[in-house]
């Protein structure tokens, strides 16, 4: 009966001490733009495993579009698969100030967008496709 009571103590412990958190990141209109997994200890107050969602989907108009990764350390993905031909996204990338520091107006499937030559920070995309817009937010790491 003690040996049961020292595992069931012991793992308690182990549950306590080794946790898993899952966070979620939501836009201004409420709808979740990221998800991150983490193990942490909680004697230690470090991360130990983190995984983060490989692909962000929303539509626009009925059009499915993926970012990734997000957040973004050198290039960043836009994929806007079901672009009809001859149809383009207007893809605009600005930074906390307000200021315009990309923009393709002629976007098609497969968009790679460099961040390497910008700081770390929080930056805001926009893509418009039909005169419906939809903006994203874009970490730097």
């Amino acid at each position: 009966m003690k040996r049961l009571i020292f595992l069931f103590a012991l793992l308690g412990n182990c549950i306590l001490l080794y946790s898993q958190t899952v966070n979620f990141g939501y836009d201004d209109a409420g709808n979740r733009i990221t998800r991150s997994i983490s193990l942490k200890s909680t004697s230690q107050g470090d991360s130990i495993y983190q995984q983060e969602q490989p692909e962000i989907k929303d539509q626009i108009d009925g059009q499915e579009i993926s970012i990734y990764p997000n957040p973004v350390q050198s290039e960043i993905t836009v994929k806007i698969p079901e672009l009809e031909e001859g149809e383009y996204a207007d893809i605009s990338l600005y930074g906390q100030g307000g200021q315009l520091l990309y923009r393709n107006e002629k976007a098609g499937y497969n968009n790679i967008i460099n961040f390497s030559e910008f700081p770390a920070g929080i930056y805001f995309m926009t893509i418009t496709i039909r005169e419906k817009s939809i903006q994203w937010k874009v970490v730097k790491e």
